[in-house]
């Protein structure tokens, strides 16, 4: 009897434009360098989890790929869930910005050759992980898109990858539908998108997905899991206090890796501890002190020679912008703007959660 799989094909972005980026003299310290500080500590986090969800590497990787098997195709979509969410959440960082992975499914019957398997389901997952050039996302074929849509996986909804495409052409498949898992977390949010804007360096989109994501947070409904965009437009204190330590080091981790630290979170409050001479703030004695939210403006760049600025496109969206400039705090959605938000903006600096 022919056994049922779901095979996961995995893949590095970019991976020797990474190499070609990392420190050494010539192409063999490179290659050592990307080996040692980005390459084995994704196969770690691949092979160290594999056992928690009843997954198992179907042969040794050639090169940055790896080919896995999953007994249960819900399990390995719990799988690729989590180790794309580790990439978010925990990022392995490079020269060229954070690593990338991409990942594709496939569900059927390929033929076993001792502990491997050979034939079209091997090739249609890999050219299914193929499709999307920039990774973060997890793709499936139509088969294993099928029987996830009717397992109704909690946090988890299947669509149609591609704007306006119905069907992609594969090397040797032929022209398929492909679907994408997109996965949500009802506390943390869902980051593909402005993963994906900061990666193209798109600053002004990425702050403005920055803000729609605080704001879907702080006014959740748990209605199956869903996120309930917020009818305000800005936050309040309240609100502050319901976004999660973990939502706030996702997008402060995000920021810093594809800035290279230049932006986040973390960069403002040390921006802000330092003009406010504290080595760490107590929430229960949160500092107001409109002088100094100047001198911080003043640092990030949000105000000259003490006017705030007054319009959202008066933002410096690139790298040349002053260290802290991004996330910007404004919400460009309501007539609330940066100026109206200080007092809330030093709250959220001082709360307690806020990433060091």
């Amino acid at each position: 009897m022919t056994d049922y799989v779901a095979l996961v094909f995995t893949d590095l972005v970019n991976s020797t434009g990474v190499k070609n980026s990392m420190p050494g003299r010539n192409i063999t310290e490179r290659n050592q360098a990307f080996r040692d500080n980005i390459l084995f500590l994704h196969r770690k986090r691949v092979t160290e989890s594999l056992n928690n969800y009843g997954g198992r590497v179907v042969e040794p990787p050639q090169g940055d790929g790896y080919l896995l098997e999953f007994a249960d195709p819900v399990r390995a979509i719990e799988w690729a869930v989590f180790i794309q969410r580790s990439h978010e959440e925990e990022p392995i960082n490079t020269p060229s910005g954070a690593l990338r992975v991409k990942v594709g499914m496939h569900y059927g019957a390929p033929l076993r050759d001792g502990d491997r398997f050979i034939g079209q389901e091997v090739d249609y997952a890999s050219r299914v992980a193929a499709l999307h050039k920039e990774g973060g996302k997890i793709l499936l074929s139509e088969t294993m898109g099928v029987l996830i849509k009717n397992a109704k996986i909690h946090d988890i909804e299947i669509r149609s990858f591609g704007e306006g495409e119905e069907k992609h052409e594969l090397q040797g498949i032929g022209n398929v539908p492909v679907w994408e898992v997109i996965y949500y977390n009802r506390l943390k949010g869902d980051y593909d998108l402005l993963q994906s804007l900061l990666a193209e360096k798109s600053w002004k989109e990425a702050d403005r997905e920055t803000m729609q994501i605080l704001l879907r947070i702080a006014d959740t409904t748990e209605k199956r899991g869903r996120l309930k965009p917020t009818k305000k437009g800005w936050l309040t204190e309240e609100n502050v206090k319901k976004i999660p330590i973990e939502s706030l080091q996702a997008i402060n981790n995000l920021w810093l890796a594809e800035s290279h630290g230049k932006f986040g979170y973390s960069v403002q409050k040390q921006i802000w501890l330092d003009v406010t001479q504290v080595e760490s703030i107590d929430d229960s004695k949160v500092i107001y002190n409109n002088v100094l939210f100047g001198d911080f403006a003043d640092r990030v760049g949000w105000q000259l020679g003490g006017h705030w600025k007054s319009s959202y496109d008066d933002f410096n969206f690139s790298l040349d912008a002053p260290d802290g400039h991004l996330p910007t705090f404004w919400f460009p959605y309501s007539s609330c703007h940066l100026d109206t938000q200080r007092r809330i903006f030093k709250f959220f600096l001082s709360y307690k959660k806020f990433p060091e």
